[in-house]
């Protein structure tokens, strides 16, 4: 039951995390660009 409510509450933190990343991402090519 721990384990399952750990997965969720990771699941929750991971995708916020991919949220930005994907947001920044296209920042930090444009960066390198320069």
């Amino acid at each position: 039951m721990i384990r399952r409510a750990t997965e969720k509450l990771g699941f929750l933190v991971v995708i916020p995390a991919i949220v930005i990343l994907g947001s920044f991402l296209p920042l930090f090519i444009n960066c390198l660009h320069w």
